[in-house]
């Protein structure tokens, strides 16, 4: 797993340093991954949150759902593994899990960046959702367009909102 990181994150750090100079890939790219292993090990370590987090934009279920229901323009990312999204996700969905993020942020560039993202995973006690919000802001998306749907996907189920399974 770790060589396959180190592997993605250089495929990364080259195709930066070629479309644009090795000063900025530095810039950009070294903070983000400082971080996000701090933050990983953290979670390791079950450790509390971080205070930050506390500054992005949290949404409720309600307010989801009104969102949803009206048809809003969102971007919706569950970040959980793969399988969890499989097995059930809220309708309308993307799947992006974290890890993935992490090892290929190239991933992102299928979004447009002015979007405003709407980030779960499964609840409050997992730290997947909160790290990437902050992934998605060093990788470009507003601070202040990211929501952070705190209590995920258990309170979603919990308040009887519909979900489904993945096509496989």
């Amino acid at each position: 797993m770790y060589k396959k990181s180190t592997i993605a994150i250089l495929a990364l750090f080259i195709v930066v340093v070629v479309m644009d100079n090795y000063a900025s890939a530095i810039t950009w790219l070294y903070p983000a991954i400082q971080e996000m292993r701090k933050l990983k090990q953290r979670f390791k370590e079950n450790e509390s949150m971080p205070y930050f987090f506390e500054d992005y934009t949290k949404i409720t279920g309600g307010r989801l759902k009104g969102w949803i229901d009206d048809k809003k323009k969102f971007i919706l990312l569950d970040v959980r593994p793969k399988k969890d999204y499989e097995n059930e996700h809220i309708i309308g969905a993307e799947s992006l899990p974290f890890d993935e993020l992490f090892n290929d942020p190239t991933l992102i560039n299928k979004y447009d960046l002015d979007s405003i993202v709407v980030v779960y995973c499964d609840s409050e006690m997992n730290w997947e959702a909160a790290t990437a919000t902050f992934f998605l802001e060093y990788l470009g998306f507003s601070f202040t367009k990211i929501y952070w749907y705190r209590v995920g996907i258990v309170d979603w189920i919990k308040r009887g909102y519909p979900t489904e399974k993945a096509d496989k």
